[in-house]
This record gives structure tokens, sequence and C-alpha cells, in this order.
């Protein structure tokens, strides 16, 4: 998939009235979606071994199919271009079947997918009560259970929770708000570590990953930070 548009697209359905993205831009990544859709209904990061899709932002083909339904937009009514809708049925049915994976990345994202398909507050109750679980004692959250916070997994985590009806005043979300602020350096960005997929070397470059661990930190903030 072609990475910078699918995080394009993503980002713009979180803001309707948003006009970066123009509705022309939208229905040429869905064009782009439908094209390179795996057979089986996944969508790929690369053709690429795993060890050289780093995580978290290559985590997995889970991640990258969960974007791909994100990026597709919500059904609006029967007229909706069919292939888009196939595509996501598609999509859907291989998520069914997938073991979910234990990041906080697809956790967050399988349960915004759920959340703008239109399925039940009440009906998600479980699955965001296990999601909230996974912050550490510092209000932050890690990419993995057991990892120590930081800016891309907790900024994501705030952005989902959001979206999904979260308010603000929640004791969590202030503690996730307290932990970006306090750990924001002085430039702006945030402190960030590269993670590699198991049995390879971690990237010694860390710029890649602090901008889109800060890129992540930013739109937690401007979901849930007060105004």
């Amino acid at each position: 998939m072609h990475t910078p548009a699918i995080y394009l697209a993503v980002m713009a359905r979180s803001v309707p009235k948003q006009e970066a993205v123009t509705a022309d831009d939208l229905k040429r990544i869905a064009g782009h979606l439908l094209r390179h859709q795996e057979v089986d209904g996944s969508w790929a990061w690369s053709q690429a071994p795993p060890q050289n899709r780093p995580p978290p932002v290559f985590e997995s083909d889970e991640v990258a199919t969960l974007m791909g339904c994100i990026a597709l937009g919500i059904p609006a009514d029967a007229k909706e271009n069919t292939g888009a809708r196939d595509s996501r049925e598609k999509a859907a049915a291989w998520l069914a079947k997938t073991e979910p994976g234990d990041d906080t990345q697809a956790a967050g994202l399988r349960l915004l997918v759920k959340v703008w398909a239109g399925t039940p507050t009440k009906a998600l109750r479980t699955e965001m009560d296990q999601f909230r679980s996974r912050q550490n004692r510092d209000g932050g959250w890690g990419q993995l259970r057991g990892l120590v916070s930081d800016a891309y997994a907790t900024g994501q985590a705030l952005y989902v929770l959001n979206l999904a009806g979260v308010k603000n005043d929640r004791p969590e979300i202030q503690r996730g708000v307290a932990f970006l602020i306090a750990n924001q350096r002085e430039d702006g960005s945030w402190p960030m570590s590269s993670r590699a997929a198991p049995g390879a070397t971690p990237y010694t470059n860390p710029v890649p990953i602090t901008y889109f661990g800060s890129a992540w930190a930013t739109l937690g903030l401007m979901r849930s930070a007060p105004k």
C-alpha cells in the first residue's frame, strides 16, 4: 500500500469538514486500495519479509488491513460504490478469521473500525474496558503489553478513545494527556525508540519513529486536551 495516502485518508475520515484532502483525493485513494487488496481480503504494507517492515508503523498485515478499512470510509447508503463495499466486506471476513495481535495499535484500530461501522456502545463496553486496561501506571500506553509508555501508543490510544466517545474528563484520559505533556521535548517532539520485528535489529536512526510518534501525540492531544 502507499503508506502516506492511507494515513491521509484515515485522518481525513475523522475530520468531516477538513479541506486538506478532497473528496476526489479520497476516491483516488480508494481506487488504489481496491487495486492492491490481496485475494484473501487483506492488505499488506509491502511484499518485504516482516523483519524489513519495522513496527509500529508497519506492525502487521492486520494493522494494514484495519487502516485500509478505515481509509475506505463508512458506508453512506445503498448507492455506495459496490467496489468499496465488496472490498470492505472481504477485509472484514479476513479480519474475523485472523488472530488479533497483542499490540495496542491493532486493538485500538479494531475498536475504531467497529465504532465507525455503527456498533452500539453497549456492545463494545467490554472491548473498550480491555483497551483502557492497557494503560500503564504512568498514564501512558506502550506499543505492547509490558513495554514502556511512549508518544506513539499514547497518542493513538487517546485518539481512538475520543472517537469512540470516551469523555475527555475521564481520569484515564486526563492521565494520558498529562503523560504526553510531561514528556514533550523543548523542540516540540517526543522521545521515541525504534522497535524491530522479532529476530531483527532496531534502526539506529530515531528520526522516522520520532516523526510518527510526535504526530500521533499531537493528534491525541488535539482530540483530548482541554481547549
